[in-house]
């Protein structure tokens, strides 16, 4: 065991459809086979209310 912590990552996608018991989505920033925790609809209510600032 490495000690340093596991990072999740957050990615917003379109869903295109499914294929049997697979989601088929665009957009999605994470390798091929890379494990999907939880999904999660996206609404104006959870998304920041203010501007997101982010370094150049």
């Amino acid at each position: 065991m490495s000690g340093r912590p596991h990072r999740l990552g957050s990615t917003l996608v379109e869903i295109l459809g499914r294929e049997q018991r697979s989601l088929v989505v665009r957009g999605l920033d994470a390798i091929d086979g890379t494990p999907v925790l939880d999904l999660k609809p996206v609404m104006a209510e959870f998304l920041p209310r203010t501007p997101v600032q982010q370094p150049a």
